[in-house]
C-alpha cells in the first residue's frame, strides 16, 4: 500500500490508549503495521447512517 492511500475499515472498539479496527475483506490474510492520528470526531449524518446500514445488510445476504 502506498503512502496516503485511502482504506476502508470498521472501528470495533475505542480504548483508553488505542482503537481496535477491522480491515477484513479487502485486507484479509495480510499483516500490516500502521499508525494513524484521529484529527476530528463528529456525529454521523442520517444519510451516512442509512448508507452504512444498507451496506451491512448487503454483506449479511452476500450482495456486498
Amino acid at each position: 500500500m502506498k503512502m496516503s492511500s485511502l482504506v476502508q475499515f470498521k472501528v470495533l472498539e475505542i480504548r483508553d490508549d488505542t482503537v481496535l479496527v477491522d480491515f477484513n475483506k479487502p485486507m484479509a490474510g495480510i499483516s500490516a503495521l500502521m499508525e494513524g492520528e484521529v484529527l476530528a470526531v463528529r456525529q454521523a449524518s442520517e444519510a451516512e447512517i442509512s448508507k452504512a446500514e444498507e451496506n451491512q445488510r448487503k454483506k449479511e445476504i452476500g450482495c456486498g
